[in-house]
């Protein structure tokens, strides 16, 4: 087992060695436990973002996940309209092959009128808006009058349109 690295000061527990070296000397470290068996976790010492679904994450990818990225986009940024719906691509705010928003802290306002979402969050049923396509697309429902009830907007130009969001990385195997 390795229990030097360069670069660390110290030397390395028994419960961390490198996974792969390279010219960056360990830029993966395993976890075991006790008996020496391997945990699940690793950390990815190149640029910290997990790479698979245990990836034990460095303080700054926690601090990106964890910041609240606040956009703000008009009428001509919509990407489909159809007439149930009026949809927007998330491509544009974050790469949507490895981070999706964390569904429970997206909001959704126009015009300072907060749109309303409830779990599963990708439902049409009650809802103001919803996620389609995996979480990389946002749908905000038409102007509807459904018993009783209105939900959704229909926007037109000039609408101040804000999504306030945090991302999560996809579950990757």
């Amino acid at each position: 087992m390795i229990t030097q690295l360069e670069g660390y000061k110290g030397n390395l527990r028994k419960f961390v060695s490198a996974v792969s070296e390279s010219i960056f000397n360990a830029d993966k470290l395993q976890f075991t436990d006790e008996s020496g068996s391997n945990l699940p976790y690793r950390m990815n010492n190149l640029d910290g973002a997990p790479t698979i679904k245990y990836d034990i994450m460095s303080m700054g990818s926690m601090r990106d996940f964890s910041r609240e990225r606040v956009r703000e986009l008009g009428f001509t940024d919509i990407s489909t309209s159809t007439s149930d719906y009026q949809e927007f691509d998330l491509s544009v705010f974050h790469s949507v092959s490895k981070h999706q928003p964390r569904p429970a802290s997206f909001k959704f306002s126009v015009n300072q009128i907060q749109q309303i979402n409830r779990p599963p969050w990708t439902a049409a049923t009650g809802t103001d808006f919803y996620f389609a396509d995996n979480y990389k697309k946002v749908r905000l429902r038409k102007l509807t009058h459904d018993s009783g009830k209105v939900k959704g907007i229909t926007l037109k130009s000039g609408d101040q349109i804000i999504f306030r969001y945090k991302i999560q990385p996809i579950d990757l195997d």
